[in-house]
Order: structure tokens, then C-alpha cells, then sequence
């Protein structure tokens, strides 16, 4: 019985600590700068690296889904609060022990961004900050409906 409450245990705890790259249709954090009301969708990178091809993919996909939350209005219906003004930033919080070839997948993140018209920051990894998910809901238009 001990062994059952152990392995369900590890397996809720697996769960619940699935990284960013896993959730791609969420958002992991809403956040207003407090001196511009800008917008600030974060990207919580809790992966140990995201140094495969699998992750860099996985992370451009993520910022698609983002942009498509913008772009739908869904960001500022989930901060109705929000500037109007000021379109929306992408921040992403690099992992905590990211490696030079990861902040340079990032910033190839921030460059590709740029070329459609899309605001990324890259910050380092923050100690305390905690996912809030959004679900990214998908239109029918983009369902193919």
C-alpha cells in the first residue's frame, strides 16, 4: 500500500510540475507594468534546458499561440486594465542554469519576433514567480471551421 501512495504521489507531483513547453496553449502569466499598464504575456521556462531542436520548436509554437491570444483580443479581456496603446510584450523567463547556446536560442527567439512586428524580452530566470495559466482559446477560423 506504501508503494501505491508513493507512486501516485510521484506521478501527481510529475504532473504538477510540467514545464512551459508542455502547456502550449496557456499562458503562463498576465502581468501589467506598473508604470505603463503595458501588457506582459511571461513565458515561465522551468524545463532543465531548452537546448533540443524539440524545445526550440516547442518554444516558437508557444509564441504563436501567444500571438494569437493577442491578436484575438484574448489578452485584453483576461486584463481588461491593460494599455490600449502599447501592444502587448512576450517575456521570457530563461531557465535557472541556462547555458550561453540557450540564451542564444533566445535571442534568436527575440530576433524572429521583431521581423513580424512582435515585442519579446528576455529576462533571467526569477526565483518566486509562479505560474497563473490562461487557457489560449482557438477560434473557429483557425480550427478550420
Amino acid at each position: 500500500m506504501r508503494t501505491l501512495v508513493l507512486v501516485c504521489i510521484l506521478l501527481w507531483g510529475r504532473i504538477a510540475c510540467a514545464g512551459s513547453l508542455d502547456r502550449l496553449d496557456q499562458v503562463d502569466l498576465v502581468e501589467l507594468n506598473p508604470n505603463t499598464s503595458q501588457l506582459q504575456l511571461l513565458v515561465l521556462l522551468e524545463e532543465d534546458r531548452v537546448n533540443t531542436r524539440q524545445a526550440v520548436k516547442a518554444l516558437y509554437k508557444k509564441f504563436n499561440n501567444y500571438q494569437d491570444f493577442i491578436e484575438s483580443g484574448q489578452a485584453l479581456a483576461a486584463a481588461p486594465n491593460a494599455s490600449k496603446t502599447l501592444r502587448p510584450v512576450v517575456v521570457v523567463l530563461a531557465p535557472k542554469d541556462a547555458t550561453s547556446g540557450e540564451m542564444q536560442n533566445l535571442a534568436g527567439l527575440k530576433l524572429a519576433a521583431s521581423k513580424v512586428g512582435a515585442e519579446v524580452e528576455i529576462r533571467p530566470h526569477a526565483l518566486g514567480v509562479r505560474a497563473k495559466p490562461v487557457a489560449i482559446e482557438r477560434s473557429a477560423k483557425k480550427n478550420g471551421a
